[in-house]
């Protein structure tokens, strides 16, 4: 399974990290709405296309998938939800 998953990135691009899940039916240009406030206040806000992880991945699964590519990307990093 490729450790991948599209998503859009705004705000701070050294701020602190935080995660944004988008709603359904719903995309991560949601998130466009947090870029000037997180861009003012040091956070780097990313939001992943839920709908761009494979389909085969089903309840438990899904969910550590997901978990996998956001721990990846925090690099040890604190992430706020």
């Amino acid at each position: 399974m490729e450790d991948r998953l599209d998503y859009l990135e705004y705000g701070s691009p050294e701020g602190k990290l935080v995660i944004y899940f988008h709603g359904a039916s719903g995309s991560p240009e949601e998130c466009s709405v947090f870029y000037k406030y997180a861009k003012e206040h040091g956070l780097r806000v990313i939001c992943y296309d839920r709908f761009s992880i494979c389909s085969s991945l089903k309840e438990q699964d899904y969910y550590k998938h997901l978990a996998s590519i956001i721990r990846n990307k925090a690099n040890g990093e604190k992430v706020i939800f």
